[in-house]
This record gives C-alpha cells, structure tokens and sequence, in this order.
C-alpha cells in the first residue's frame, strides 16, 4: 500500500495539472477557440503568448488546449482595426466560453467572429435549429445576448 501511494505520489509531481496547448486531455475536456474575420488580433493566455496574427476576409485562426484542472484558463484577445481597438477574454468558462454569454449549451467550441461593428461568439443549438450569439460593440462594454431562429438572418446582418 505504500508503495502505491508513493507511486501516486510521485506521479502527480511529473505530471503537470494544468495542460496548457494539447491535442488530448486526461482530466477535463478539450476547448477550441476560433477567430474569424480580416482584423490584426493578438491573443494569448497569462503566460502562453499565442503571437500576433493578420487575418484575411473569412479566414480563422483557431488553437485547441486542455482546461485547467481547477477551471482557470483564461485566454484574450486584442484586436485592431483601423482606429478601433478591442481587448476582451475570448475563453474564461469551461460551460459557455465566457462567463456572463447566457449560453445554454454546453460550449467546448468557442466560434468568435470579428466584424466591423461587433464581435460576436456563435452558438447553434440544433435541437431548436437556432443560432445564438453574444456580442459587444467596438466602442462600449455593453454587451447583448440574441436569438435568431433564421440562420440566414445571421449570415446576412
């Protein structure tokens, strides 16, 4: 019985708790988050700088992590475009991508869009085939939860 405890022991101090980048996670569930639109951003996470990235129309940077085993992580972005400029956490809640979205799905998948009058984080539940979005304008910490039941009215806005 020692023994084992000591191997337990042992094996908890090599291995790290807290898998930062990973493609497989042992204790907790694997998050994607994706940034998508034509604005320079930044993003990174405490100590994990992810670098700076210059997007092209429709195209999406995407990084995939582990979440802490204590429901820690937490990754931001900063974004320019023009004379607009906007940091916020894109990742902070292991349930819905950030704490506060209202979203009522569980999220390992955090779609982000950059536009040029908000950012918005997307969330389709195909139970009710409705398209969620929470978002927030360049100029204000306001921030909106909305329901579209048409997915093309998204599309299109």
């Amino acid at each position: 019985m020692v023994e084992f405890l000591i191997t337990i022991f042992f094996w908890l101090l090599i291995t790290p708790l807290h898998f930062s980048i990973a493609k497989h996670c042992e204790f907790t569930s694997n998050h994607t988050v994706h940034v998508i639109k034509k604005l320079p951003s930044h993003s990174q996470k405490l100590n994990d700088d992810l670098g700076y990235h210059n997007l092209t129309t429709n195209q999406d940077f995407i990084w995939s992590f582990c979440e802490s085993i204590l429901y820690r992580t937490l990754f931001f972005c900063h974004f320019w475009w023009g004379s607009k400029e906007k940091a916020f956490d894109v990742f902070n809640d292991p349930y819905s991508c950030v704490k506060g979205s209202g979203s009522l799905n569980v999220l390992t998948n955090c779609k982000w869009e950059a536009r040029s009058d908000d950012f918005y984080l997307k969330e389709y539940n195909n139970v009710n085939k409705t398209i969620f979005f929470y978002h927030f304008w360049w100029d204000s910490k306001n921030k909106v939860f909305d329901v579209y039941n048409d997915p093309l009215h998204c599309a299109n806005k």
